[in-house]
């Protein structure tokens, strides 16, 4: 029975992916317009604490430094199905925004020098941090992309991710590598 309801939730997981990257409506899907889609996704396979986020209310996805999205991450949010929340993108800039509010906060590769001043400010809160840099989960981040034979994939840093008392969903860490 569980091994049933775990296959269909992998399912679900595996459509709503493609089903995001359809309509984006390209031929081939170019990097940022994949990584938008799993930005979208987390919010429907990370689990925030109930004191956090209810399940009435809107995840804040924060984009920090230069975005590399473009609309990308606009239309994967506005064309996306399937999320229990809703979801709103805000672009910020460091020092001069809080963080703190971000329920997922993806750091541009234009913020690496101030890794270790950004990620000590939110490190144990609940705030989902993604990064796309080869040191990201070396300077505290918990979720980074990489690419690999030409495809987008993510590595997670479980222990940390534990630590910020958020909860990955099994299907997630099924199609990453997973560090302790």
């Amino acid at each position: 029975m569980l091994k049933k309801v775990v296959l269909k939730v992998g399912f679900v997981f595996v459509i709503q992916i493609m089903n995001a990257i359809n309509v984006l409506a390209a031929e081939t899907p170019k990097e940022y317009e994949i990584k938008a889609v799993f930005l979208f996704n987390f919010t429907n396979f990370i689990r925030w604490p109930e004191t956090v986020l209810a399940a009435n209310e809107e995840i804040k996805l924060c984009i920090l430094g230069n975005d590399p999205f473009g609309n990308s991450l606009d239309n994967a949010v506005t064309n996306g199905k399937g999320s229990k929340y809703q979801v709103s993108v805000q672009r910020l800039t460091f020092p001069k925004d809080d963080v703190g509010e971000c329920h997922i906060l993806f750091v541009s590769r234009s913020e690496q020098d101030n890794y270790p001043k950004i990620l000590s400010l939110i490190a144990q809160k609940p705030i989902l941090t993604i990064g796309e840099t080869d040191d990201f989960l070396a300077q505290g981040g918990m979720i980074e992309f990489f690419i690999e034979n030409n495809r987008v994939r993510l590595a997670i840093a479980l222990a940390r991710l534990r630590a910020a008392q958020l909860n990955a969903n099994a299907n997630l860490l099924k199609v990453a590598k997973v560090h302790g």
